[in-house]
C-alpha cells in the first residue's frame, strides 16, 4: 500500500499482531545486525525537521512528565532526523492536507496533521534516560514493582545506550496525530498506569473480549490511521516504508537496526556522532 492507495478501508482494518516480533526482539536482540554501508541512504544527512513543514517539539525539552526538578540535561528543543525521514513526513502532511484525506478528518472529528515529539536523541540523553529517568518514571507509576522488575521494564521499553539505539541514528521518531486548531493530540488510549495499552494492537485485542466505548473507538481509529499512514510512506530515494517497533504505538522508524529486525529489511543508519552546525 502507498499513500496514494490510502482509503476509508483502513478505518476497518485492524492493526496486525506484533507478538511474534516482540518475542524475536526479546530473544535475539538487534545489536548484532549488520549495517549495509552500500545502501544509497547510508550517508543520509541529519536535518532539522521543522524546516520541512512538520510540527514538532522534543518531548524531552518539557521537564514536566517526571515531576518538579526532574530535568533532562541533554535534551534538545529542536527535533532532528535523517533527511529521508523528514521528506517522508512532509509527504504524509501533504496527503493529510489533500481532499483525499477528508475521510480521516471526518472519522477523527476534526482536521488533523502529524506532530513529532522525538527524533534523534544524543547519546548523552539516552544514557540519562536509561540510567535515571525511565527507571524513576516506572518506580513512580508502579511502586509495587521490585527493583529487578523495574530494570526489566526499563530494558523492555528502551534500548541500551551502547546498542546503536534507534533514536541515536536519526532514523526513528515518536509521532502522533494532532488537531492543529487546538494543538491537542488525538486520544490514543494509552494509560500510563497500564503498560499493555502502549502496544499498537492493544485495542484490537481488547475488542475481541468486550465492546469498545466511544472513547476507545476513537482511539482505535486514531491508532489504525496513524499505523497505515506511516507504513505506507515509502521513500523516493531508496528506502522502504516506516516500521512500527511493536512495543510503542507512537514509535516508527526505518534504516535503524530495530526496524531492520522487525521489518525484515536492510539497516543502514549508524549512530549519529554530532549534529550539523
Amino acid at each position: 500500500m502507498s499513500l496514494n492507495n490510502i482509503n476509508p478501508d483502513i478505518l476497518n482494518l485492524p492493526i496486525p499482531s506484533f507478538e511474534a516480533k516482540r518475542k524475536q526482539k526479546t530473544t535475539n536482540g538487534y545489536a548484532d545486525i549488520s549495517l549495509n554501508h552500500d545502501h544509497p541512504l547510508f550517508n543520509d544527512p541529519v536535518v532539522k525537521l521543522s524546516a520541512y513543514d512538520v510540527r514538532c517539539q522534543s518531548y524531552y525539552a518539557n521537564n514536566s512528565w517526571l515531576g518538579e526538578g526532574s530535568g533532562f540535561e541533554a535534551a534538545m528543543r529542536d527535533v532532528y532526523v535523517r533527511q529521508d525521514i523528514a521528506e517522508r513526513l512532509q509527504r504524509i502532511n501533504a496527503f493529510l492536507g489533500s481532499t483525499t484525506a477528508d475521510f480521516i478528518h471526518e472519522a477523527l472529528g476534526g482536521r488533523v496533521d502529524i506532530f513529532v515529539t522525538d527524533g534523534l536523541r544524543p547519546v548523552a540523553l539516552i544514557e540519562e534516560l536509561y540510567h535515571r529517568l525511565v527507571p524513576d518514571s516506572i518506580r513512580r507509576d508502579h511502586p509495587e514493582l521490585s527493583e529487578a522488575e523495574v530494570m526489566r521494564w526499563r530494558d523492555h521499553r528502551m534500548a541500551k545506550p551502547d546498542s546503536n539505539a534507534p533514536h541515536s541514528t536519526g532514523g526513528a521518531i515518536d509521532i502522533a496525530l494532532s488537531y492543529p486548531a487546538t494543538n491537542q493530540k488525538v486520544p490514543n488510549g494509552f494509560e500510563r498506569d497500564n503498560m499493555e495499552t502502549m502496544i499498537p494492537e492493544y485495542l484490537e485485542i481488547l475488542e475481541l473480549s468486550q465492546p469498545l466505548s466511544p472513547e476507545q473507538r476513537l482511539a482505535q481509529l486514531n491508532r489504525r490511521i496513524l499505523y497505515y499512514l506511516m507504513t505506507s510512506a515509502s521513500s523516493e530515494r531508496g528506502g522502504a516504508d516506516f516500521v512500527n517497533n511493536g512495543l510503542e504505538l507512537w514509535h516508527f522508524g526505518t534504516g535503524d537496526k530495530l526496524s531492520g529486525l522487525i521489518g525484515d529489511r536492510d539497516a543502514y543508519y549508524d549512530q549519529v556522532a554530532e549534529l550539523p552546525e
